[in-house]
């Protein structure tokens, strides 16, 4: 069976096979064979050696009894009117001569001057999609790549160990790093290999010889950077606040994403496959706790629920699934929207606790439905995050109102490009970070998450004690510590000058000295006073004052702080 995910390209002209013409029985009944035709390969002519050394690589088998079956795939590819083509793949083959002109079909469809920069994990995503469940049954993978793209190579390794058990060999060109593609065997070597090599990757695969998982002296080029935000450029935030671990993201995520014509077919399952690729690394469970609940919703002319936020069990539930398309002219964002919403709004599918997130993967938005905007504004307004991924329509051009309901530096570019994974991810994991209720941000960074911690301020008066220990029971908080001149003015905001405030700021008998309840040196001005405990209180303007105080005298307001959640904190 030919599976084709990619436009075919002009012809090339392919030499003589030899496949399966050898003396070496093949210890697996079901060989693939994944071969890198990106820009990581620098030019075309090393591109086309590579197809050849296939070629020479199956020719040490005999396949004469066609007791062995072969599946070939070229990946990146790529054609000018389509942008981004994913796997070109033949699989499924035993016959000698049917394997033969899948080959040459292969390699005549390399359009050398027009090699894409597609991930690996796009690829590999891919070739799951086009293989059932039932038919992932390959006794031995060898995968072919010149990428050194650190990043793509680790959230492939991530991907892959959700998938069953796979004799995999990778076979590294470009440098890369394969340490974290647990299980595989990795060949280091640069191309063109010497003479005979395809008997060492042979042994390899079938798990005779000994191999090297490190690879040192990369000889490609990088993959870009792609992501664009609508706002200005993200003040870096401290990583104590807002830490990256994706396997850690525990937001409930709908993506929403285009299932209209506006996209050709070639670019939609290009889409398709990158929504895929992304949520490979997040912890997607019914589980209570630090797991991602994941819902998908298809729009065109009408709005159709693939899943809702308690279908998916875990990342294979979730691409198993028939993620279809309408293949119709109309693009009815507005109520792919207004069903998310509707479903987080329900108490049976959404976590309270949790924050809201759209994915929205749209070509572009036309006119003839209302207008998406009012219904994306209301949900940002209460809490909720928006990621629009713009793919643009046919001639490839973006929309203004899909930039419109992006929330705030969650716009991504890729009418043009690939979408970087990790930025993405970088970016899910912001949405991650926030303030647990009742704390708020002293201030946002332009994306929305906290930049400089969260503060409660109370109503009500008390001791010390009793103020500190109100601050822990709520989100395992403190005292407020170690302020600067934000949160200086923040802390003091709710109160009239000269109204003290108490704060996490104690006197060290033992050290003698000032120091914050996080163990911090205090290096401010402090008024003399009486006790070991201190209120800061605001003097006139924007300045304030620290001063002494006993720590059972008198009750006081207080400032609580606690540590923002995000994927290193989880807030139930």
């Amino acid at each position: 069976m030919k599976l084709v995910l990619a436009l075919l390209l002009p012809a090339v002209l392919a030499q003589q096979c030899t496949i399966g013409q050898g003396s070496t029985q093949s210890c697996a009944n079901h060989i693939a064979v994944i071969v890198d035709s990106t820009s990581y390969m620098q030019t075309a002519a090393r591109s086309q050696q590579l197809a050849m050394f296939i070629n020479t690589y199956l020719s040490q088998f005999d396949f004469s009894s066609q007791s062995t079956m072969v599946t070939m795939g070229f990946y990146g590819m790529s054609d000018p009117s389509v942008s981004w083509s994913p796997v070109f793949l033949f699989f499924g083959q035993s016959d000698p001569t049917m394997i033969c002109d899948d080959w040459q079909t292969l390699i005549s469809e390399q359009n050398m001057n027009n090699m894409g920069v597609l991930p690996i994990a796009t690829a590999l995503v891919s070739l799951y999609n086009t293989t059932e469940m039932n038919d992932w049954n390959y006794d031995q993978i060898v995968w072919f790549t010149a990428s050194n793209d650190q990043q793509d190579i680790q959230l492939s390794g991530s991907l892959l160990s959700n998938f069953p058990n796979v004799n995999l060999t990778v076979v590294s060109m470009g440098g890369g790093d394969f340490s974290s593609w647990t299980g595989a065997r990795v060949l280091c070597t640069p191309f063109p290999f010497s003479n005979g090599y395809e008997a060492t990757i042979q042994r390899q695969a079938c798990r005779t010889a000994a191999g090297s998982n490190t690879c040192n002296g990369a000889i490609t080029t990088p993959m870009p950077t792609t992501v664009r935000p609508t706002g200005a450029p993200t003040t870096p935030v401290p990583v104590n606040y807002c830490p990256c671990t994706p396997s850690k993201i525990w937001n409930d995520i709908i993506i929403v994403y285009d299932g209209s014509n506006v996209l050709p077919q070639a670019r939609f399952q290009t889409m398709i496959t990158m929504l895929q690729s992304m949520i490979a690394s997040l912890p997607i469970s019914q589980q209570i706790g630090q797991y991602t609940r994941l819902g998908v919703i298809s729009y065109a002319s009408k709005v159709t629920q693939i899943a809702n936020l308690t279908k998916y069990g875990s990342f294979i539930d979730a691409i198993s699934d028939n993620w279809s398309r309408d293949n119709v002219e109309a693009t009815n964002v507005k109520g792919g929207i207004d069903l998310a919403r509707d479903w987080f709004d329900s108490t049976k599918q959404h976590r309270p606790n949790v924050r809201k997130v759209i994915i929205l993967a749209a070509s572009t938005y036309r006119e003839g439905f209302d207008t998406p905007i009012t219904t994306a504004n209301t949900f940002k307004d209460n809490g909720g995050v928006i990621m629009v991924i713009g793919y643009g329509d046919l001639k490839g051009e973006s929309s203004d109102v899909l930039k419109q309901i992006a929330s705030p530096g969650y716009f991504v570019d890729a009418t043009n490009q690939q979408p970087n994974f990790t930025s993405i991810l970088n970016l899910l994991c912001l949405s991650n970070c926030f303030c647990p209720d009742p704390y708020k941000a002293v201030s946002s960074a332009p994306t929305g998450e906290p930049a400089e911690g969260c503060y409660f301020l109370s109503d009500l008066q008390g001791l010390q004690i009793l103020a500190a220990r109100f601050c822990s029971i709520e989100n395992n908080g403190t005292l407020a510590v170690t302020l600067d001149q934000t949160q200086k003015i923040f802390a003091v905001s709710k109160v009239r000058t000269a109204v003290p405030v108490w704060v996490g700021l104690t006197f060290d008998p033992v050290l003698q000295a000032w120091t914050w309840a996080d163990g911090t040196p205090f290096t401010d001005q402090i008024e003399s006073g009486t006790g070991a405990c201190a209120t800061i209180r605001r003097t006139n303007g924007f300045n304030t004052a620290f001063t002494q105080r006993e720590c059972a005298g008198d009750a006081y307001d207080y400032a609580c702080q606690a540590t923002p959640c995000s994927t290193a904190t989880y807030c139930p």
